[in-house]
């Protein structure tokens, strides 16, 4: 499926095409759109919107809109608010916000805290109206939206959320029972960095030849050559022992490296998601025999002699010990700022018979729109997110785009324009999303323990997926 808002987001066409011309043609069947400040109409793949947010008030008298993020580690916030580091898309944050205080009075406010889910849990069940949003990992939501810490935003009249910048996957798949808790948009940037493609280290490459062995690299994605098959060929072909030992240790040559999430990141990309919605927007689980035969041959390759199975799966790839590192565009300026060569593709796919590429959006790296049920003045809080979501599709997103695909953050233009195929099929796992069961901790132990026994994880979780379901009905039903 391909994400709705990088396809809305054509504004940015013409300023791309002038700044980077290699780029055009891989654009070049989306509608033009006049992003001045001017123009109310907005030309989308949908048909033209004219849906421009009408302000609560035209002053908000230097309303404080309070928004709790994450603290320490790889993946705090800096799509909020931004500091002039001299990145462009934190210079767009930061104009953004400015030009949001300018027009209509009011400041975005960031807090970060280290333990924000325990913190949001705490401050919800105090009552206190510390925020008007929380936004941090997508994974977190739907368990506090259940307890009542959250609006349902489909009952959210202020929130359009047929709007462009609004991504439709997330108000599709994020939803449940028509409770939606949680969405994604134009207003944040680190669901977009949280996407996973394949890093591919090209000296190890070259120094196989594995382009004569299987052709290169760019055109097998172009022509949607790029296959399972071919990454575990290439994959079996970079592993051996290098050290002259008589096992494989982590300082060998490996063909890449593994982890529980990785699971995921493989059945997305062959276009399965192990829950599926009914027609009454509840989830139940996907026994189809393409899937557990698919999870099989994926939890075969992963769990066997080409991975380094968990341990330093990153430094691996950094220190160029590994082919494939199959991670999210979050760490592609890492590698370049580390000096690695690699090529960035799409996440393979199962077989040529597939139609699209998947790439699969983790929901611990996204952060997400939401709105705190202590909020008093819901209309105020919605007419501000649809102001600042509305801002940020005419200004952080453009520049965001020119900073993943204008050659900011990989200077290849191949490269660029294989991270344009990854960001135009995004794609989120309801198992990510809504919780549902033990099928995802079924896989992760069969995948430790090397076993490829499927059927019987999905036997084994067939009563709790139907349980959680029921569970997750009956606390909805207490919400009102």
């Amino acid at each position: 499926m391909i994400k709705v808002r990088f396809l809305k987001i054509v504004c940015v066409v013409i300023v791309i095409a002038l700044l980077v011309p290699a780029i055009v043609s891989c654009r070049k069947n989306e509608s033009e759109v006049d992003n001045t400040e001017t123009s109310d109409s907005i030309e989308t793949n949908q048909g033209e919107f004219s849906g421009v947010p009408i302000p609560y008030t035209d002053d908000f008298e230097g309303y404080q809109f309070k928004v709790l993020t994450r603290g320490g580690g790889d993946w705090q916030s800096s799509d909020i608010t931004a500091d002039l580091t001299g990145n462009i898309v934190d210079q767009a944050v930061y104009t953004r916000n400015a030009n949001l205080k300018n027009k209509y009075n009011f400041e975005i406010v960031e807090i970060k805290h280290d333990n924000w889910n325990e913190h949001a849990r705490t401050i919800g069940e105090a009552g206190e109206a510390a925020y008007d949003m929380w936004s941090f990992t997508m994974r977190q939501m739907a368990s506090l939206g259940q307890e009542g810490y959250l609006y349902n935003l489909n009952e959210v009249d202020g929130i359009n959320l047929s709007a462009p910048y609004y991504d439709q996957n997330t108000v599709r798949d994020a939803s449940f029972a028509n409770y939606l808790f949680f969405l994604t948009g134009d207003l944040l940037t680190m669901d977009d960095i949280a996407t996973t493609c394949t890093l591919v280290n090209s000296d190890i490459w070259d120094e196989l030849k594995l382009d004569e062995e299987v052709g290169d690299i760019y055109e097998l994605v172009t022509n949607k050559k790029w296959t399972f098959e071919k990454l575990k060929l290439c994959a079996q072909k970079a592993t051996f022992i290098s050290t002259g030992g008589s096992s494989m240790t982590k300082d060998d040559n490996w063909g890449g490296a593994a982890q529980t999430g990785h699971i995921a990141n493989f059945y997305i990309a062959f276009g399965h998601d192990i829950l599926q919605k009914n027609t009454d927007d509840t989830l139940y689980l996907n026994e189809s025999d393409k899937l557990v035969s698919d999870l099989q041959e994926i939890l075969g390759y992963l769990g066997g002699n080409e991975h380094y199975w968990r341990g330093d799966w990153g430094d691996l790839f950094k220190y160029g010990k590994q082919l494939f590192w199959y991670a999210s565009i979050h760490e592609v300026p890492r590698m370049q700022d580390a000096g690695m060569d690699f090529f960035v593709v799409p996440n393979p796919l199962y077989d040529e018979g597939q139609e699209s590429y998947h790439s699969y959006v983790t929901a611990y790296g996204s952060n997400c729109i939401t709105i705190c049920s202590t909020v008093k003045n819901i209309d105020l809080v919605a007419s501000i997110i649809e102001l600042a979501s509305y801002e940020s599709m005419n200004t952080v997103t453009p520049k965001f785009v020119e900073y993943v695909i204008g050659g900011r953050i990989i200077d290849n233009p191949e490269d660029a324009e294989m991270l344009q195929i990854v960001l135009d099929t995004q794609t989120y796992a309801l198992t990510d999303l809504w919780s549902t069961g033990s099928i995802g901790n079924s896989l992760g132990t069969l995948l430790e323990n090397k076993s490829t026994d499927v059927a019987s994880a999905f036997a084994e979780a067939r009563d709790s997926v139907t349980s959680s379901v029921q569970r997750k009905l009956e606390r909805l039903n207490r919400l009102g």
